[in-house]
């Protein structure tokens, strides 16, 4: 299940820019959606990174729907398509949720995204079995856990040179071409637990160092960010806009092994990417929309990278 909501106030309003159409005169914006949602969870040897253990849960696209009225309120919701038997067999069955809450200002922003995943298949069976072949079902980790919840805070420097909110939804117009630096910071919490249960298989727990047998953990984070966006437009109606947005602070970690519990402080990394393209007219816009973001921390042993993203198709009117 995703629910989504998203509140879009302007508080600048005195000061227009001739850049940005608000469409003052439409009550409100329908969009339909069609998304494709991902998620990793990887567990990396702190020394070589090239051995690693890649946990995906099995998950399906979405149909759904957004609705917003004037610029100030946004609500969405989507229906995640049914599992092809095939696929159930291949990679088995996972349960997950998604809530969004973001609240754009011309000159702030903040989102909120709480992630629940519960069944994994390992993407890279072959690396970590080798007894295991590509007509077999993916080796997996039905009962382990994900849960996250992220709070960011994004600054303009320039709002009138670049709309978040044009970038975001769609539901502003900007005009003209124009970027803005972007500073910020995060707020993160990351859980994973797999029934008491080493995480990682035995036949290749031996790769990860002295935290092979990792059952569950819990990591806090603080991150500073600074990153860039900029809308490139074409006739006034085509566009590509980018945001990237680059994080690097301290964690809290606290996890179990089989030999016991672990905590303590350590540094931890985050990025954040959305890409758009398409029309944006007077009544329609449609295009298609990149969203991820991803999270580093580490324990003794292990780097732990959780990353999301969602490929979106919309097209929505005006009214």
């Amino acid at each position: 299940m995703i629910l989504r909501l998203a509140f879009l106030l302007s508080i600048f309003n005195i000061d227009s820019h001739a850049s940005i159409n608000k469409f003052e005169a439409a009550k409100y914006k329908v969009k339909l959606v069609v998304d494709s949602p991902g998620f990793n969870l990887n567990f990396k040897n702190l020394q070589d990174k090239s051995k690693f253990v890649k946990f995906q849960p099995s998950l399906r696209g979405r149909v759904g729907f957004e609705f917003f009225l004037k610029d100030f309120i946004g609500i969405g919701y989507g229906f995640a398509q049914p599992q092809k038997s095939d696929v159930a067999a291949k990679k088995g069955s996972s349960g997950y949720d998604d809530w969004r809450f973001s609240l754009a200002y011309e000159k702030f922003h903040i989102f909120v995204n709480y992630l629940r995943y519960s069944g994994f298949y390992i993407e890279n069976s072959a690396d970590v079995d080798p007894t295991w072949n590509s007509s077999s079902p993916f080796l997996s980790a039905p009962n382990l856990k994900s849960k996250s919840i992220s709070i960011n805070f994004t600054w303009l420097k320039h709002p009138n040179r670049f709309s978040y909110i044009a970038a975001l939804d769609q539901v502003h117009r900007q005009d003209e071409s124009g970027g803005s630096w972007l500073w910020g910071g995060a707020i993160t919490e990351t859980d994973f637990s797999n029934a008491g249960a080493p995480i990682i298989p035995n036949s290749f727990q031996s790769q990860l160092g002295s935290d092979q047998t990792l059952t569950q953990g819990k990591f806090q984070a603080i991150n500073a960010k600074l990153g860039y966006g900029h809308t490139w437009v074409w006739k006034k109606n085509w566009f590509v806009n980018g945001v990237i947005q680059l994080g690097f602070g301290l964690e809290r970690k606290n996890y179990n092994i089989s030999a016991g519990s672990k905590n303590g402080w350590g540094s931890s990394s985050k990025s954040d990417v959305l890409i758009n393209l398409g029309y944006n007219g007077d009544l329609v816009s449609t295009g298609i929309s990149l969203f991820a973001d991803a999270t580093s921390f580490q324990t003794d042993s292990i780097i732990i990278e959780s990353s999301a993203w969602t490929i979106k198709f919309f097209a929505g009117r005006r009214f």
